[in-house]
């Protein structure tokens, strides 16, 4: 499991049992919520900095990860690769094959019609 879904999981558990344990002292709804959050918040802050660290070393590798890949020149993503090769057939001037006709632009920007746009 991620380490990001373990963290998120015993933050959600220290806030439920919180507020269980307020609402059996009696404390109102509204009260009681707000009480389990910050509580839960500076419990968490205590009892998870294990989890907590290694989730920001996992945040970290990631981050240090696609840095260098852009350095690269690498793209970092599926979606990057499709987008950089837009980007490499419009400045080179290729259309794309299955694009439409009134799409397809020649060097000048001009579609090629003799009608103007409206």
């Amino acid at each position: 499991m991620s380490e990001a879904l373990v963290y998120t999981l015993q933050r959600l558990a220290l806030f439920v049992i919180t507020l269980f344990v307020l609402a059996l002292l009696g404390a109102e709804p509204i009260l009681a919520v707000v009480l389990a959050g910050v509580i839960s918040m500076g419990l968490s802050y205590v009892l998870l900095r294990k989890q907590r660290d290694a989730l920001a070393v996992r945040i970290a590798e990631r981050v240090e990860a696609r840095a260098a890949a852009r350095a690269a020149g690498e793209p970092t993503d599926a979606d990057s690769a499709a987008e950089d090769a837009t980007i490499d057939r419009a400045v080179t001037g290729g259309a794309s094959e299955d694009a439409a006709p009134e799409q397809r632009r020649d060097a000048s920007g001009s579609t090629g019609s003799s009608t103007p746009p409206n």
